[in-house]
């Protein structure tokens, strides 16, 4: 073994020569594929981006008709409870409204009996 500062200085140097040459090498034959990746992985996240809004959109979309639905069926469930309760107080009404001729007719019946009779 030859520990000297100088031949340490060179080998040291002349491993990263090794590794800058096989690194070099490596790096420009995969730099160019790496670009074509890239635009490659741009033009899919592009894609991927244009669908993730369509869905989005579409999402919000869907989500309002529900909205809507859910509105429609509320408004329309109040609308039978009223219609129900207007009928339950006219049919009360009606029924009043002849209860009262009835009334009517008996008292004029009663008044025109005599009282000996």
């Amino acid at each position: 073994l030859n520990l000297t500062p100088r031949s340490i200085f060179i080998e040291s140097s002349a491993l990263n020569q090794r590794r800058f040459l096989f690194s070099s090498k490596s790096s420009e034959g995969e730099t160019p594929k790496e670009e074509g990746e890239q635009t490659e992985l741009s033009e899919n996240e592009k894609k991927l981006e244009a669908k993730i809004v369509e869905i989005e959109e579409k999402n919000a979309e869907l989500l309002d008709k529900y909205r809507r639905s859910l509105a429609d069926f509320e408004n329309l469930r109040n609308r039978m409870n009223k219609q129900v309760s207007d009928a339950k107080i006219f049919g009360i009404q009606g029924f009043c409204k002849d209860l009262l001729d009835v009334a009517d007719v008996l008292a004029k019946a009663v008044d025109s009996v005599p009282e000996d009779a």
